[in-house]
């Protein structure tokens, strides 16, 4: 059996790539405690797993281990979790996996997750100086080993798949890109608040492992936006700058290689899809493995399991994407879990916008019956662009439908409230 090292500080972001190994069939295991209990050798090549008892938790951050009872894993391939520590050197080597991410977000982040578990805030420019120099220590000695291959998150936040087959390249793991953006599309931090989510409502308070939400913003240079704290950000690019070119941060030319991103999305109006690619019509197999999961989904819905309502509908679009009736129940599942989980508006926004739009391109009843509350999603996050662009369609689909002017009708006056906050006079 071939073993691998994967290594990383601590809030480097690297429960994405754990969870992408699990959905590819390869054991991940920290020594000790084990995550996973075998249960029987299937064949020479594969072994069934069970979850060990205890550490249940993990399911806040793992969204492969949220909604499954048994794994199969691999026999030959063993990927050794470390747990924020560096592996032990042995002969002949083993290949180590680095997954680095840029200390300015790696102190924010733990300051805030130590605040959140402890309620201890510190001055943050005191709190680097403490502990910035154990980031490079750690780093600088994990560099030392023999057959290292360093992996940024921000590369992984920029492109996911692209990020996830040079770690398998780097691994000697040969996999094909459908496998690849099958455990890309399972590991999104939407999928692991989801698994967090169905977690916290099945376990009691008093028995939760994190008093405080485990799954942070993971958002791509964070650190830019924490304009308080740029001299602190300053002290770290100075102390860390040798180590952080070791680790690829910085070009030939000394500059830095990440710019920030801009926007996520433009704004998207409601007209009919372009550029969509035919898959074909479903077959009748296909048709009835898309019902049971749409039917799976609805009593789940029903049933208050909104996490796994979710997965099943995910399950069945990839199926038969153009099912109307399941997306605009997994558009309301979303909205609900938005309006129930204040917490989870980043996590689930994005995926409730899409699926708005893709259900009113089809039927634009949907911007009577949806538009309202997804405007005031809009209003929340500060979509400017996209509530403007929303408020003119559903403002000229409403004139269709109705006769009542905004002082006549409440919901119109809600919208142009919220429209006037955002843009001044209808």
């Amino acid at each position: 059996m071939t073993t691998i090292n994967f290594v990383s500080y601590s809030c480097s972001g690297t429960v994405w790539l754990w969870n992408c190994f699990i959905e590819l069939a390869i054991r991940v295991d920290a020594e000790p405690p084990f995550t996973f209990d075998l249960d029987q050798a299937i064949d020479s090549a594969s072994s069934r797993f069970t979850l060990r008892p205890g550490i249940e938790h993990l399911r806040t951050s793992l969204p492969s281990l949220a909604f499954k009872t048994e794994w199969v894993f691999r026999r030959d391939v063993f990927v050794r979790m470390t747990n924020h520590r560096l592996p032990p050197r042995e002969d002949p080597p083993a290949k180590t996996v680095l997954f680095v991410r840029d200390p300015r977000d790696v102190l924010a982040s733990i300051q805030r997750w130590e605040v959140a578990q402890h309620g201890h805030e510190s001055d943050f420019m005191d709190y680097v100086r403490s502990n910035l120099c154990r980031w490079v220590e750690f780093h600088e000695q994990a560099l030392s080993f023999p057959d290292v291959g360093v992996f940024r998150f921000e590369d992984y936040k920029l492109d996911p798949t692209r990020c996830l087959a040079a770690v398998l390249d780097f691994c000697g793991l040969a996999y094909g890109p459908a496998e690849i953006a099958r455990a890309v599309d399972a590991s999104t931090l939407e999928m692991a608040k989801r698994g967090e989510y169905e977690y916290l409502c099945s376990t009691p308070p008093e028995k939760r492992h994190y008093p405080a939400t485990f799954n942070q913003s993971g958002r791509y240079q964070k650190w830019r936006t924490l304009a308080d704290r740029d001299a602190a950000f300053e002290y770290v690019a100075a102390h860390a700058n040798d180590v952080m070119g070791k680790l690829g941060y910085f070009d030939e030319a000394g500059v830095y290689r990440f710019p920030p991103r801009k926007s996520i999305a433009p704004a998207i109006r409601v007209s009919p899809a372009e550029g969509a690619l035919d898959q074909g019509a479903p077959d009748a197999t296909q048709i009835a493995r898309s019902a049971l999961h749409g039917y799976l989904a609805w009593t789940r819905q029903r049933a208050g399991a909104l996490g796994e309502a979710l997965k099943e509908m995910d399950l069945a679009l990839a199926i038969d994407a153009e099912n109307l009736p399941l997306s605009k129940l997994k558009l309301e599942t979303l909205l609900a879990v938005i309006d129930a989980e204040p917490r989870y508006v980043e996590a689930y926004s994005g995926e409730a916008i899409r699926t708005f739009y893709s259900c009113a391109n089809r039927d634009p009843a949907v911007l009577a019956t949806h538009g309202l509350r997804l405007m005031r999603l809009l209003h929340r996050l500060g979509e400017k662009n996209q509530l403007s662009a929303l408020l003119d369609d559903w403002y000229s689909y409403s004139k269709l439908v109705k006769t009542a002017t905004p002082a006549d009708d409440p919901e119109i006056a809600e919208v142009a409230v919220i429209f006037l906050d955002k843009e001044g006079p209808l």
